[in-house]
């Protein structure tokens, strides 16, 4: 079957009752965004994303709560989407595309035997020869620095993005992401007593959390080029420059729609 290769068997589960702060930097440490929660018996019961565990944090109901003695099976908001058997990666691309979620798991007899992601699916764009403008979105959001960590975070999750421009006076100084997102209510709920966080969470810009690795291309360059810097910074997405000015984002799903087009 076309695309075996794409699936990872090497991935990371944790047990339902391992606490969050724990799970969170198991993601962090290995470098991946989402991750498989089983019961004692190994079997699947969630599917956690960095979107997941961010709406949860910034939940107005749990800010008075310890993060540490949430377990990560509280995190799990939806029945995961999952593959009865390994699938081509078409058609494994076309299924993260329509539910709109960045992974999949394989179970067979009730136990996950392997992963596929968009990132591991991005490989399959690397001899894409078609232009990044092709596939690249034109009208990029971007968000001011002066705006709050509240409002940032409602942002991009109603909108579902995975990273957004940051910008002052007119100039490109950042980028705000999942990743960063969730390092930051990680840490304002380590660094701020529960009592306080209500009115000390409002006092948190964008200027303060955002991350300054940005990666650009040109809208010429090829979709081959964008998959190199996926693979090598994995990055969430690639900021389009042409002339010093910005013309547009690529993102993972953007390389997997010209995958689905042009191989």
């Amino acid at each position: 079957m076309a695309g075996l290769d794409y699936y990872n068997e090497n991935f990371i589960q944790v047990n339902k009752n391992t606490n969050l702060l724990q799970s969170i930097e198991i993601m962090k440490d290995n470098g991946i965004s989402h991750l498989i929660i089983v019961n004692e018996k190994g079997v699947l019961t969630g599917v956690i994303s960095e979107k997941d565990i961010i709406t949860k944090l910034s939940s107005k109901r749990i800010l008075s709560l310890n993060p540490s003695s949430l377990h990560i099976s509280s995190m799990v908001a939806r029945k995961p989407e999952i593959l009865t058997d390994f699938i081509d990666y078409k058609t494994a691309i076309e299924i993260l595309l329509n539910k709109n979620i960045g992974c999949l798991p394989v179970v067979i007899d009730d136990k996950v035997k392997a992963i596929i992601t968009k990132h591991d699916l991005v490989m399959a764009g690397k001899n894409i020869e078609a232009s990044v403008e092709e596939y690249m979105t034109h009208n990029v959001l971007k968000l001011d620095a002066s705006e709050r960590l509240v409002h940032v975070t409602r942002i991009m999750m109603e909108k579902t993005y995975s990273s957004i421009p940051v910008v002052s006076s007119g100039r490109i100084i950042g980028i705000i992401t999942d990743t960063s997102l969730m390092d930051t209510w990680l840490n304002f709920y380590k660094l701020v007593r529960s009592l306080d966080r209500d009115y000390r969470v409002r006092n948190v810009l964008l200027r303060d959390i955002i991350s300054r690795d940005i990666y650009t291309i040109s809208p010429k360059d090829k979709i081959s080029d964008a998959v190199s810097i996926f693979l090598k910074e994995k990055a969430k997405s690639i900021l389009i420059q042409e002339e010093g000015e910005l013309v547009g984002i690529l993102t993972k799903s953007d390389v997997l729609r010209a995958i689905l087009e042009k191989s």
